[in-house]
């Protein structure tokens, strides 16, 4: 039997590019969306037998996706903390953290989130039991594991391939395996103790031997990359999202480079900016936020001024800018992704209404799913949520997520997540 809601509000923000929807309505039958635009223009066959909700002061926006999330990690105090905390637990309690931390998404209004790295099995686990609808959840994209070098970044998760029959081998097993997206370590990184964020890990060549084989079978890859010989490398070997991108040079210092950059819009390449951990200290309104300045041993109330002109130039090269958390590292919890957004309108000067396309067209053309997410269009699947107030306004109402609504079914709503419902007894 069809199943037809039809939700009201004040505003609709549709993530194609178009200006707010005053009065606008969102017409859904099962898992997909009927109709957007205004709410006088309904028609009768779409207002026939449906649910009809007001929700008066409220947006509706599409179900925003998060392209860099550790699901299974733990958001705490520092680096050492987390890696201690996921190197001691068992597969069975990565699990069961996992499936908390994917419902806490849907607070966040998160109807996609892209795995980037956990221990092997345990996020793919958590993905099927969402899929199967066995628990509340959003879509999860999953590497399974990282790829880097021995010893490289969060190797402690990772599968460590140094020559390219071992690169090879790995992304054709993880893909026999089930992983969504293939995800590289190209430089070191900040949170392994063991590794220098500032050291390539992978020349061009190599990586380019990841690209070709995850493109035969029709698979993205995700390189994390800091220093900015690490992120050339990625553009030349046409990695499809570029994660970090800091442009950090052999000095620390920033080295943006624009020739670079310009060569990554050319080849349609996608840049994911994780701004929730290091940038909340500078938002001193939020709770924590003297605990967060203190760890990170933050002097200034200011954002450096090299770093803020660093990411102003990626978003203004014209590549495919996505916002994303990287939730589950330290101090960045998964049902926060607000403070993403807020940091990106308020440190870096972004305005609202593009910031709110990085969180839902964009990340849905960079991970490959536009199709069908990331846009309130009718034809496309209904994930749709709704926020209390105008966050083209006022950015800092997406922390007010109230109603999370997956493929037609309400997952979300005011504090309570939803359990998925089975059709006949027995279903386990």
């Amino acid at each position: 039997m069809s199943q037809k809601r039809v939700l009201k509000a004040d505003w609709a923000f549709t993530g194609t590019g178009a200006d707010l929807i005053p009065q606008a309505a969102v017409a859904l039958e099962n898992d997909r969306i009927t109709f957007v635009g205004p709410a006088a223009e309904l028609s009768r066959s779409q207002l026939e037998g449906a649910t009809v909700e007001e929700l008066p002061g409220h947006t509706l926006l599409p179900g925003m996706l998060d392209g860099h999330t550790h699901l299974s990690f733990t958001a705490g105090r520092n680096h050492e903390e987390v890696v201690d905390e996921i190197s001691r637990e068992t597969d069975m309690q990565q699990v069961v953290r996992t499936a908390a931390n994917a419902q806490k998404c849907l607070r966040a209004g998160l109807t996609t989130v892209r795995d980037l790295g956990g221990r092997r099995d345990v996020v793919p686990t958590v993905r099927d039991a969402i899929n199967r609808g066995q628990i509340a959840g959003p879509r999860i994209l999953s590497c399974n594991v990282p790829i880097t070098v021995t010893g490289g970044h969060i190797h402690f998760v990772g599968w460590e391939a140094n020559e390219e029959w071992e690169l090879r081998k790995a992304v054709r097993t993880l893909i026999k395996q089930g992983a969504d997206v293939i995800k590289i370590c190209a430089s070191g990184g900040n949170m392994t103790a063991e590794s220098n964020p500032l050291m390539v890990q992978y020349s061009a060549q190599q990586l380019g031997v990841v690209v070709e084989e995850a493109h035969k079978l029709d698979t993205p890859v995700a390189a994390h990359a800091i220093p900015a010989d690490s992120i050339r490398n990625c553009i030349a070997a046409g990695i499809d999202t570029i994660e970090h991108c800091v442009w950090l040079g052999p000095d620390g210092g920033y080295d943006y480079d624009a020739e670079a950059m310009a060569t990554a819009v050319s080849k349609g390449l996608t840049v994911s900016i994780t701004l929730a951990g290091v940038f909340r200290g500078y938002l001193t309104d939020l709770p924590g936020s003297e605990l967060m300045r203190e760890a990170m041993a933050i002097t200034s109330k200011l954002l450096e001024e090299e770093r803020v002109e660093m990411f102003r130039r990626i978003w203004q090269s014209g590549v495919n800018l996505i916002i994303s958390s990287d939730a589950g590292v330290r101090y960045t919890p998964f049902d926060d992704f607000f403070v993403s957004l807020r940091s990106a309108v308020e440190l870096l000067g972004i305005p609202t209404k593009d910031v709110l396309l990085m969180a839902t067209r964009n990340p849905a053309q960079g991970l490959g799913v536009i199709d069908e997410r990331g846009t309130l269009e009718a034809g496309k699947v209904a994930d749709v949520i709704a926020v209390a107030g105008n966050p083209v306004a006022d950015i800092k109402v997406m922390a007010n997520v109230k109603l999370t609504i997956l493929g037609g079914k309400v997952l979300f709503r005011d504090g309570m997540i939803h359990a998925p419902r089975t059709t006949a007894l027995g279903v386990s």
